[in-house]
């Protein structure tokens, strides 16, 4: 399964950051029993008092906001 997503990943074209929005979303990918197959995905729900997609699932990260140093922070 993580070749399979690694090559995915090559095939993805950079995407121009002058036009969208920066953000930057962490996908954590969790070994079950010690079985390299059986993966496991970590997802956030978002807080019941955000304004906008309160209470849904996602993944953790978030928007680029000037105090931070770059995507990953």
């Amino acid at each position: 399964m993580l070749d399979s997503i690694k090559q995915k990943l090559k095939q993805i074209n950079p995407i121009d950051s002058t036009i969208y929005k920066k953000a930057g979303v962490l996908i954590l990918l969790l070994h079950e029993n010690d079985d390299k197959e059986d993966l496991r995905i970590l997802y956030t729900k978002r807080s019941s008092n955000l304004s906008t997609h309160s209470g849904e699932v996602s993944f953790p990260g978030g928007k680029w906001e000037r105090q931070d140093e770059s995507l990953f922070d």
